[in-house]
């Protein structure tokens, strides 16, 4: 601090009879003008940059959601769409972050936050720091069925280690939504960690997640999941299991190189 900031914040200083000559002033209050324009130019500057980010995010995200699909009994975003709108946002990582603050807000800001959230499984890698935070959206029995299904899938889109580990855990848990959502995300997971939580899934009480995983299993699987196919295909309790089971089990062991003697059929 000079001797001209204590002259002006001291009153001894003036009581001592030290005062600042008049052109030191002007300029002192100059400098003060210029730089409280400056940090209200700042201030400025990053309200409008967060009030524009957000109605970009919330345009993307709307555009995304007029091209949504339906497979099955389940929704599903264009991916070229997702990656366009995502691109558009600027890095998958920048997107990760307002597509959050989005799915945070409230009211009219996140009428589509499953469209929001199944766009953070198209951030790629990026969206790892996410994973935590879609977790508990998972396992939040308050949240709506949509807005669960896509925080597994983005998830198993996500495709990382911590990823791959929670929906591990949740095939394991005892909420039976939880367990589905997590079956049919590592059914569609192209990571080889699926397998852990597909191999779990098979020995699900629900016979509906139990023939999700085995399908998969067929269309993916390793020569790791044969023990587990045979004990299915043999003493199963669902006719529907067995024969799926068969069938898993001729395609992975056609694609490990194991010999069979028949395709899948009665009586294999």
């Amino acid at each position: 601090m000079t001797v001209f900031d204590r002259t002006l914040r001291n009153p001894r200083y003036r009581q001592r009879g030290i005062v600042l000559p008049r052109c030191v002033d002007v300029k002192l209050k100059h400098a003060a003008l210029v730089s409280g324009a400056l940090a209200l130019a700042l201030v400025g500057g990053a309200l409008w940059y967060y009030h524009s980010s957000r109605c970009e995010t919330r345009s993307a995200v709307e555009n995304c959601a007029a091209t949504w699909r339906e497979y099955g009994d389940e929704l599903f975003l264009d991916a070229a769409s997702a990656r366009s709108e995502i691109a558009r946002l600027g890095s998958p990582g920048r997107a990760s972050r307002w597509l959050t603050c989005y799915v945070q807000d409230s009211g009219e800001w996140s009428r589509y936050r499953w469209v929001a959230i199944s766009m953070l499984g198209h951030c790629g890698k990026e969206a790892n720091w996410t994973v935590p935070w879609l977790r508990k959206i998972l396992f939040d029995a308050n949240e709506g069925p949509m807005a669960r299904s896509a925080a597994a899938f983005s998830m198993a889109r996500i495709s990382t280690v911590n990823s791959m580990d929670v929906l591990t855990v949740a095939v394991r848990s005892k909420e039976a939504p939880v367990r589905e959502y997590a079956a049919k995300a590592l059914a569609r997971s192209s990571s080889p960690g699926a397998e852990d939580g597909l191999l779990l899934a098979c020995a699900d009480p629900d016979e509906w997640i139990r023939l999700v995983a085995v399908r998969a299993l067929g269309r993916a699987g390793t020569a790791r999941s044969l023990e587990m196919l045979v004990e299915l295909k043999r003493y199963d309790t669902s006719p529907r299991i067995r024969q799926e089971a068969r069938r898993a089990h001729w395609e992975v062991a056609k694609r490990s190189g194991r010999k069979r003697l028949s395709p899948p059929g009665a009586g294999w």
